[in-house]
């Protein structure tokens, strides 16, 4: 019994270091192609620490399933999104990044939620795993029976070969502008689909506990100041986003009597430098067909995103994404207060009457009113 549970973890330890289903180990005897890493919190890490990308998203569940990339990383290009990520999990991650020399650009991605004093949970095995713990790196990657399964998988993915793939696996990161058309054409789910009980889950019992008891902290503001100052110190460019919100989302910052934080928030961000601003009530926000849910933007909205952050021409096959462009504000201290006098003036606007987002926020947030 003891030889045979030797010879089949032994057996599984040689499978998962030559198949490599998370591209941490130097065989490549497969396609990375056919890799998919969906664990991110277990097997991001190690891939971060192991991969040379030039380029790497940082962020929420909004970069991670909104900019997808199934392999991890694909054309030097590494998706470190962390679902429910607080400010100090991704100071570690960009800490991790910073460790590569070849590292030319991190796009940041920072959440209103992510500046809360109360949200800075603490999980010590991802910072282990951030730390380049080796002996989560094998029970991870190595001594995991969550592995073997992966490695099964991505033989099976590579015998049936690329034309069963899905064109998203295979194109350039950023998605080109025709996939970004295509993709968001086919994409008939989300919040368009949720009732209104789903949404008043998602607003008040969803983690993070969203804007409950919010204190807008300056330390951590002071953190992530520090940690881009020390990025760009490096010469690698930092780009930082504010993500689209759904008018769910902005409904309940509203009424929970944060809106002054909100902008707050935005002014303060402006003194790290110039960010992107998707937010607010544009119009994007009460297009639900752009959203998966209360939080999260499709991946046909994220790439559109990701290709005006760095520059590049954004898709323009739609209407849809052409007021995703139009709602990319830059944000400095020199105009900021402009803009958030304009952003107030929208809100106003959105607000003057009675909307389904005002009632289902306020059901959710008083189910006896």
């Amino acid at each position: 019994m003891l030889g045979f549970t030797c010879a089949a973890l032994c057996a599984g330890l040689a499978l998962n270091y030559a198949v490599n289903p998370y591209g941490v180990w130097p065989p490549a005897l497969i396609d990375p192609i056919y890799r998919e890493i969906a664990h991110n919190r277990a097997e991001m890490p190690h891939l971060l620490r192991a991969a040379h990308p030039t380029t790497v998203l940082v962020g929420s569940s909004r970069v991670y399933e909104g900019m997808p990339i199934e392999q991890g990383m694909r054309d030097d290009v590494l998706n470190a999104g962390l679902g429910g990520a607080s400010m100090r999990e991704l100071i570690e991650v960009v800490n991790a990044a910073l460790l590569n020399h070849r590292l030319k650009r991190i796009l940041w991605d920072v959440d209103f939620f992510q500046l809360d004093a109360g949200f800075d949970a603490e999980e010590p095995n991802l910072d282990a795993r951030l730390g380049g713990s080796r002996r989560l790196l094998i029970e991870d990657t190595l001594l995991n029976l969550g592995t073997v399964g992966d490695s099964l998988d991505m033989i099976r993915r590579a015998l049936r070969g690329r034309r069963h793939l899905r064109p998203s696996k295979l194109a350039p990161v950023p998605w080109p502008a025709e996939l970004v058309c295509a993709e968001l054409n086919r994409e008939r789910f989300g919040l368009t689909r949720q009732k209104p009980a789903q949404i008043a889950i998602q607003l008040t019992q969803s983690f993070p506990k969203l804007y409950v008891n919010y204190r807008f902290s300056e330390d951590l503001l002071a953190k992530f100041r520090n940690t881009v100052n020390r990025a760009r110190a490096r010469g690698v460019e930092v780009i930082v986003l504010v993500p689209p919100m759904s008018q769910y989302e902005l409904e309940l910052i509203r009424q929970r009597g944060l809106w002054d934080t909100f902008k707050h928030f935005k002014r303060r961000l402006a003194t790290v430098g110039p960010f992107l601003d998707f937010s607010g009530y544009n119009e994007m926000s009460h297009h639900d067909e752009l959203f998966i849910d209360v939080l999260h933007m499709k991946p046909a909205v994220g790439f559109q995103v990701l290709r005006i952050a760095l520059g590049m021409e954004p898709a323009a096959c739609s209407p849809d994404l052409r007021l995703v462009a139009r709602s990319a504000m830059r944000l400095d201290t020199a105009n900021v207060e402009t803009e958030l006098a304009r952003e107030d003036q929208m809100r106003e606007l959105a607000t003057a009457e009675k909307t389904r987002y005002a009632e289902v926020v306020a059901e959710a947030i008083d189910p006896s009113r």
